[in-house]
């Protein structure tokens, strides 16, 4: 409803999963298109896509899982966005961009892209966790609720068994000071 503060602090945990198995069940059930890469495989390729990601773009996650997220992109995707998000990418650092991505139908639509870098408790760039909207549909309260959803996306997570998405409730926008590694901190592949 309208005017509604939606409260995506208590977010599910599942006992026993990795991180990542932990993230893809919280995103779930957000209104959001969520998907996760993997910083560490070469061409940095999807780990994990929401049902909101597979409504927005037609593509299921049987297809997306394992590709880098080129495939969104066609014949109008802008250069220069895409050299943005690239740079972003490549330094490990938050980036908004607007631009034009395709549907599996070939339908074009106007991605409202959030993109942000998650490190591991020893520092390292793990993965790029992005929210995906539909620029020509977002009205202004979804805006907020999107972006409000991607100040909570975690920054950092533990690498210890015992590690849930504690961080994830407790996170209010990144917390600072956490180790940000830029060109030359992923793994060579």
């Amino acid at each position: 409803a309208a005017g509604t503060e939606a409260d995506y602090s208590a977010l599910p945990t599942v006992s026993g999963a990795t991180w990542l198995e932990q993230f893809e069940s919280a995103v779930e059930g957000l209104p959001f298109a969520c998907c996760a890469a993997d910083m560490q495989q070469p061409g940095a390729r999807l780990v994990c896509v929401n049902g909101a990601f597979e409504r927005l773009t037609g593509y299921g996650r049987d297809f997306a899982v394992g590709r880098n997220c080129r495939f969104l992109q066609g014949a109008d995707t802008e250069p220069a966005a895409v050299q943005q998000l690239v740079e972003a990418l490549r330094d490990a650092r938050p980036t908004a961009v607007e631009l034009t991505n395709y549907r599996r139908d070939g339908s074009a639509f106007r991605n409202a892209l959030v993109v942000s870098p998650v490190h591991d408790s020893s520092g390292a760039y793990r993965y790029s966790l992005a929210l995906l909207a539909d620029a020509a549909s977002l009205t202004r309260e979804e805006a907020e609720q999107r972006d409000r959803v991607g100040r909570l996306l975690p920054r950092r997570f533990d690498t210890s068994p015992q590690q849930s998405l504690k961080s994830f409730r407790r996170s209010k926008g990144g917390g600072g000071g956490e180790p940000r590694r830029g060109k030359g901190s992923r793994r060579p592949s």
